[in-house]
């Protein structure tokens, strides 16, 4: 049998349940909507040469446009075992719920994937509910996610840096840190106008794309000196979104 010069011929996808997660279905192998374009494969490729090939699994499995875990599986004649990665579609956005409204914001996994993912994490435990934007200072940004309610809480854990070449304008969210560039885990701040000071130096990782106002009547608080706000600002919640509303 001559070898598979498509790479959509070697590759096989599937569910991937957590085996934790309650009422886990089986694995199932997703079947494609479409055929794909024919993607070839670039020469040498089975004999060593590395050369990156894209695919867009969204065009070809229907599974793959909301959130959900997959294991995606290639195999080549020329390789004695087939190459398998763990695949996870993860959800756009979020949803702050403050007792001033509701920030809704868009992840930019492209750009911050491990902090994105980080975030969701969280999120899913419910760390953020009841905590505090603890520091707001006029012009800049409010600062949250800290347990302990004064900035030296976190998670427990460190994550890596990711800087990136988004910008930090309004509404811009980005991961708040010590002098140590990894020393980021669970605090955040969302820009209230361009800090250009931040670029490259902090992890922007998401938009406010959804209750600016919001925002801009918790800026409208003030703050004393260090950034404590002159009145309380807590995240009731945050839950994440599978569709992202339209601005308001």
């Amino acid at each position: 049998m001559p070898a598979p010069t498509d790479v959509w011929d070697g590759l096989r996808v599937r569910t991937d349940p957590a085996p934790e997660a309650s009422g886990a279905t089986p694995p199932s192998e997703l079947r494609a909507k479409a055929s794909p374009a024919p993607v070839a494969l670039p020469p040498l490729w089975a004999y060593g040469q590395q050369k990156a090939v894209r695919l867009d699994l969204s065009a070809a499995y229907a599974e793959f446009t909301r959130p959900g875990a997959f294991r995606a599986t290639w195999s080549h004649p020329a390789f004695a075992a087939p190459a398998s990665a763990a695949l996870r579609v993860v959800e756009p956005g979020a949803r702050i719920r403050t007792n001033f409204g509701e920030i809704d914001i868009e992840f930019h996994p492209e750009d911050a994937p491990r902090t994105v993912i980080n975030f969701i994490s969280l999120a899913r435990k419910k760390f953020y509910d009841g905590l505090s934007f603890h520091r707001i200072i006029p012009g800049f940004m409010m600062q949250g996610g800290c347990p302990k309610g004064d900035g030296t809480g976190d998670a427990g854990y460190k994550i890596k840096a990711e800087f990136n070449a988004r910008k930090h304008t309004a509404g811009t969210v980005s991961m708040a840190r010590a002098q140590d560039p990894d020393s980021a885990g669970s605090q955040f701040f969302i820009c209230f106008g361009t800090a250009s000071h931040l670029d490259g130096q902090y992890t922007a990782f998401a938009q406010v794309v959804r209750g600016m106002d919001v925002v801009r009547k918790i800026e409208g608080v003030g703050s004393a000196p260090l950034g404590r706000p002159m009145e309380r600002v807590v995240m009731e919640s945050v839950t994440l979104l599978e569709s992202l509303p339209g601005p308001k």
